[in-house]
């Protein structure tokens, strides 16, 4: 146990570090690299106090890896609380917080007692020569498969339009994935070390989620172009108006972050949750549970929330990781360490924190570290705690309605009706019907299946639970089905009007996301389970199983990634070189004249990656944004509907100029037919990008003058 006068010692320490960090800021000195040490070091150093206190058996590195993180959820939490009481986060602010997370860690050091035993657990055996030759090749296979994807996806970057990565990959990135995962299996059978398995699980893991940030070198989807801009706002103003409910827990981090290590935001923000996914989530389970197949468990996970950075993927990967800590038993991993995360996840994307939180909070209470009347006490509130976690959102939306800031439709009635439950057990039947398309066919039915073979695996894994963990994987399993149900009901009582048709049920999806996450964590010792009885059957059973995780392994990568194949069609065309051109062409065309502009939704995220926010009308942005509104509703009368100088008259009232541009991107479903119809009515046209050279690599803008 650290003796008080350690803690001094750590605590003098402590106070020169912030000492030097805040008299370098307001005084000015300009230490140069002794700051950057003295900053480097200050996370380091109490990232490591966190540590020892809050995860005391774990292993060195990995105590220290989740002290820094613990250190800055902290400190992200605190930028967001300061951001929100209307200060400007400009560098004084950024190192008074930094200095008042540093004097927390000091003052949890001195007030929290250490653990009376200490001892780092889960030391694997002494290496032998035996171990070490079947640890090098397994190594090997794991960084020969990454490095051949990761070397494969930069060759097949692009920057025109596409729907989905795979027709630009090399042919055996799949069968690359599939030997990652198998490395580690071997790995774990034949090496029996955690701390290697954890390193190639998350080999494993960014092998997938680098995919889209090295192919898509503009950018992916459409909502990270408008995170972007906001985290840029921030970074050259120290905020944003109006203030928005929810992103600032990523917001503030990457800006931070940004501006410390004088990285660019868009490397920071593109890399942010596609490196944490694959860094976190193995060494979580890698502290908190205590078989080392459990690792191999993380494949069930679905990738596809993580491929690109959101605030909503961030919250994921933070939650996911505080559900996880939230497992480790009450000597190893004490209760800060997880509602840290959580409280991250919360400040980053509150609609996916607050469940999780919740979800964490039960998870807390009925770990068994009382008896009698306390116990009965705690796992009633866990049980509380677990039926909040389903309604938490609903009534978010709910308040936010009946406040008038979201305008949502309510009908209950149709709960009544047997049709929402019957399309839930559809949804997550494993079966397609007739199908002679082999692989698309296989990649679909296992992503549908997740979560009911996750279901089973879970209840099959409170049945082999020993006590003390028992009641936690109920606890767990519990929730999922909650989250479900509760996804289900929001998708059918809620009328999402003002988004587009296909994003309507998003918000319900996402509680069915967190819901498989539950589900997964909550399966893994039923996995261990499986996997190791097969290694005691005969090896041609063995074999098959490889076969068939490899298989899954596959399946994940390729469900991950956008698809465009004969099961499933892509509509999800990214940003391409043609749709910033033609936002500079707008812009240069009006020479300074205020303008509308109708796009669908890559040249809108074109235009705010080139302009930021730059012009509004009222509460009307001047190109439709990318979740829908009146200039869309405008641009699908315009393109859907016969083209007329009356649609782009509105448009121009809408946005509050007398300029209207229209820019018809080649993919268009009926782009000739809209074109020559526009050509017709329109007082100006010109194209951008390269015509003629395939699909996805023009747009044509057309000019209304009123």
């Amino acid at each position: 146990m650290q003796s008080m006068s350690e803690k001094l010692n750590e605590l003098v320490g402590g106070i020169t570090l912030v000492s030097v960090l805040v008299l370098n800021q307001f005084l000015a000195i300009n230490a140069g690299i002794v700051i950057q040490f003295a900053l480097v070091f200050g996370i380091l150093f109490h990232g490591w106090i966190l540590g020892k206190l809050l995860l005391p058996r774990s292993q060195s590195v990995a105590k220290t890896l989740f002290g820094i993180v613990l250190f800055l959820g902290i400190f992200s939490v605190g930028m967001t609380a300061w951001f929100y009481s209307g200060n400007a986060l400009d560098e004084n602010a950024t190192t008074l917080i930094l200095a008042a997370t540093m004097a927390l860690c000091q003052a949890i050091n001195l007030v929290l007692p250490e653990k009376t035993d200490a001892r780092e657990k889960g030391k694997t055996e002494p290496w032998n020569t035996r171990r070490i030759l079947f640890a090098v090749p397994a190594l090997a296979v794991s960084t020969v498969s990454l490095m051949y994807i990761l070397v494969g996806a930069t060759r097949a970057a692009t920057t025109n339009s596409i729907r989905t990565p795979w027709p630009l990959l090399p042919p055996g990135t799949l069968v690359a994935l599939a030997f990652a995962w198998v490395a580690v299996l071997l790995t774990i059978w034949l090496v029996r070390s955690r701390a290697l398995s954890a390193f190639q699980s998350g080999l494993a893991i960014f092998a997938t989620t680098s995919i889209v940030p090295l192919v898509y070198r503009l950018g992916f989807g459409f909502d990270g172009f408008l995170h972007l801009a906001g985290e840029k706002h921030i970074l050259a103003t120290g905020t944003l108006n109006p203030k928005p409910l929810y992103y600032i827990g990523q917001y503030v981090f990457t800006t931070w972050l940004s501006r410390v290590s004088d990285f660019p935001i868009e490397s920071i923000d593109r890399w942010l949750v596609p490196i944490a996914v694959a860094i976190l989530i193995p060494f979580a389970v890698y502290v908190a549970m205590g078989h080392p197949l459990h690792l191999f468990g993380v494949l069930l996970i679905p990738l596809a929330p993580f491929v690109a950075t959101t605030p909503q993927s961030f919250a994921y990967v933070l939650g996911l990781a505080a559900i996880l800590l939230a497992f480790g038993d009450h000597q190893d991993i004490r209760w800060p360490a997880p509602l840290i995360l959580a409280a991250w996840s919360v400040a980053a994307h509150p609609l996916a924190g607050i469940p999780i939180t919740l979800v964490v909070f039960a998870i807390l209470l009925a770990r068994d570290a009382v008896v009698g009347w306390q116990r009965t006490a705690r796992l009633a509130s866990a049980w509380v705690m677990v039926i909040a976690s389903g309604f938490a959102v609903p009534i978010l939306f709910v308040a936010s309605s009946l406040r008038g800031s979201t305008p949502i439709g309510w009908n209950l009635s149709l709960l009544w009706s047997s049709a929402p439950w019957s399309s839930l057990v559809t949804a997550i039947t494993p079966w397609i019907g007739n199908s002679f398309v082999v692989w698309p066919a296989v990649a679909t039915i296992f992503t549908i299946a997740i979560p009911t073979v996750a279901l089973v695996a879970a209840i099959g894994g409170i049945l082999l639970s020993r006590d003390a963990r028992r009641m936690q994987y109920c606890v767990l399993t519990v929730s999922g089905v909650v989250l479900f149900l509760s996804g289900a009901a929001l998708k059918t009582a809620g009328d999402f009007a003002f988004l587009i048709d296909y994003e309507r049920g998003n918000y319900a999806e996402r509680l069915f996301v967190i819901g498989t996450f539950c589900l997964v964590i909550a399966a893994l010792p039923a996995v261990a389970w499986l996997i190791e009885r097969s290694r005691q059957r005969p090896t041609i059973l063995s074999f098959l199983l490889v076969v068939a995780l490899g298989t899954i392994a596959a399946a994940q990568t390729y469900q991950a990634l956008p698809r465009n194949d004969a099961l499933v069609t892509g509509h999800g065309w990214t940003v391409g070189s043609a749709d910033i051109e033609a936002a500079k062409s707008i812009d240069r065309d009006a020479a300074g004249a205020p303008y509308t502009v109708l796009a669908n939704q890559s040249v809108s995220a074109a235009a705010v990656s080139v302009f930021g926010f730059k012009r509004y009308h009222g509460d009307i942005f001047f190109y439709p944004i990318p979740t829908g509104g009146p200039l869309y509703e405008k641009y699908l009368d315009m393109t859907y509907k016969e083209p007329s100088r009356d649609t782009a008259r509105d448009a121009a009232r809408l946005g509050g100029s007398t300029i209207v541009y229209v820019v018809l991107n080649d993919y268009w479903w009926n782009a000739q037919q809209v074109g020559d119809s526009l050509s017709v009515i329109s007082d100006a046209e010109w194209t951008t990008g390269t015509s003629g050279s395939g699909i996805g690599t023009s747009d044509r803008v057309y000019k209304f003058i009123f």
